[in-house]
């Protein structure tokens, strides 16, 4: 099972946020290159990178940060979200160095051109499901949409690489992951699903790891991981790599 460690930036920062609140905000490093350092120098062979102004504003960044990231350590895969929302912003996302394009509200608000976008970077654009009391959220989690999640899975079932569920509400909480919520997803898809959200020991990781069998590829960890709760290099050690 891939042990995917997360980067949010914010303003030009490492930060973690509460149910995806932008005002939640703690700053843990005021350089995500070293951060992505110290996730490389753990073992990490994929890292999660999120542009969360990009998100919100709907306009890709952080270029310079991708680039640099993907120079330095190229043994690490990046997956790159946060205001991607067309064509062109995957095709700079790629060219920078990064191994995925990851669509979110692009995915929701126009299905058929992300369904596209997914065909045409074969294998290279991931869909993020992030949802809230049932409903699939948008723009930086700020919007909600009446698309239900199981169409949203089904859409992409047969052309996206593979698909991240987070649960909003425990996003950021320390509280556990949604295990059943994220089965269920992985159940509904043939495609390889990372869970996010709440991870917050090495017994939540444990708890996910039973399911790999049916579709859970990984986990993408955050705050538990700033905050000590986990380490690393631990994690990957006893869950173990089998693919990047």
């Amino acid at each position: 099972m891939l042990i995917v460690p997360a980067i949010d930036i914010k303003n030009g920062q490492c930060v973690r946020l509460r149910k995806g609140d932008m005002n939640s905000e703690i700053v843990f490093s005021d350089s995500p290159l070293e951060v992505a350092h110290q996730w490389s120098e753990q073992g990490a062979r994929r890292l999660h990178l999120v542009d969360l102004d990009g998100a919100v504003g709907g306009q890709l960044g952080v270029k310079d940060t991708i680039s640099t990231i993907a120079k330095q350590y190229p043994q690490m895969k990046i997956q790159v979200g946060g205001g991607i929302r067309n064509g062109n912003d995957i095709e700079q996302v790629l060219s920078l160095g990064a191994h995925y394009a990851i669509l979110g509200t692009l995915a929701v608000r126009n299905t058929p051109l992300a369904i596209n976008l997914c065909r045409q970077f074969r294998q290279r654009v991931i869909i993020s499901i992030d949802a809230q009391h049932g409903q699939v959220a948008t723009n930086g989690w700020l919007k909600s949409s009446a698309l239900a999640i199981d169409d949203l899975v089904g859409a992409f079932a047969d052309c996206a690489a593979a698909i991240i569920y987070t649960n909003i509400e425990r996003d950021g909480m320390l509280n556990g992951c949604a295990v059943e919520e994220t089965r269920t997803i992985a159940q509904l898809s043939s495609l390889p699903v990372f869970a996010s959200g709440g991870v917050s020991s090495l017994n939540d990781i444990a708890e996910i790891a039973q399911y790999v069998a049916e579709g859970i590829c990984g986990m993408v960890i955050g705050r538990a991981l700033y905050e000590n709760k986990i380490n690393l290099a631990e994690a990957i050690k006893k869950y173990g790599q089998t693919t990047s």
